[in-house]
């Protein structure tokens, strides 16, 4: 059977992974978390339709991929955006989505929500606390990534001025990623299931780095998606309107840090 929609998640490599952890986790830990997620990933994008394709380089991700029958493809060109755009270039496909591979909330639920947003839609993004993608898809070919510093940012002023249909996320479950100590920390005071048979034993023992008492996150039931009107050619993106085009959505819940997830 020919699957449609193509999945590609980039892992650079499982000897040193997570390395602004290196303070609060060994990297024995950083190596099992960063497995943990990328594995919750690929079984949450999981469906009849989906092809789920890792993109390395590295020996140990590799080994990994064949050991749980995930499909690998290593780039002739290295430079991440050389890889995805060779990645991208190299399939069949009617949909796609690059995903990174620290999403810790991703589910079944909200992947297959994004899937049917990417099918409907040209582009479908969302931006992470410092202007990243974690994730980007839509149903129209795309010949330039510009993954990097501001990659957002960057990815919104291609996307503009080719006049591109554009919608944004703002869920939780599609931006949160866990880059850094402050995140987490998050990640510790909101476990999703996945990672309830993870122990994460910090460099200095506490026990917050082991969940004690700490429950699964919870949800909203429903993601929020906003399309956005292209600006016309020449003028700023700082000027991009957002509205609700026949979605349905929530009220988002503001956070004690001012972060609205949904």
């Amino acid at each position: 059977m020919l699957k449609n929609f193509l999945i590609g998640i980039p892992v650079r490599n499982f000897k040193n992974p997570m390395s602004r952890l290196e303070n609060v986790l060994s990297v024995e830990k950083r190596i099992e978390l960063s497995k943990g997620m990328f594995e919750n990933i690929v079984k949450s994008f999981k469906n009849e339709d989906t092809n789920i394709v890792c993109i390395t380089n590295d020996e140990l991700v590799i080994d990994y991929c064949k050991n749980n029958d995930i499909e690998i493809f290593s780039a002739r060109k290295k430079g991440l955006n050389f890889e995805l755009e060779e990645f991208l270039h190299s399939y069949e496909y009617e949909y796609w989505t690059i995903c990174h591979a620290d999403l810790p909330y991703l589910n079944n639920f909200y992947a297959q929500e994004w899937i049917k947003e990417c099918k409907s839609s040209q582009i479908v993004i969302c931006s992470s606390k410092d202007s990243g993608t974690p994730l980007l898809g839509g149903n129209i070919k795309i010949k330039k990534l510009m993954y990097g510093k501001n990659s957002f940012d960057n990815h919104m002023n291609i996307f503009l001025q080719e006049n591109l249909d554009i919608k944004k996320s703002f869920n939780k479950e599609f931006s949160f990623e866990i880059d850094d100590e402050e995140d987490f920390n998050s990640f510790l005071q909101h476990r999703p299931r996945w990672s309830k048979n993870l122990e994460f034993w910090p460099l200095d023992d506490g026990a917050s780095a082991r969940g004690e008492g700490l429950e699964p996150s919870t949800m909203g039931p429903e993601p929020i998606v906003l399309p956005i009107t292209p600006s016309p050619k020449g003028s700023s993106p700082d000027r991009i309107r957002t509205g609700v085009s026949g979605l349905k959505t929530q009220r988002p819940r503001p956070l004690d840090d001012g972060a609205v997830f949904v």
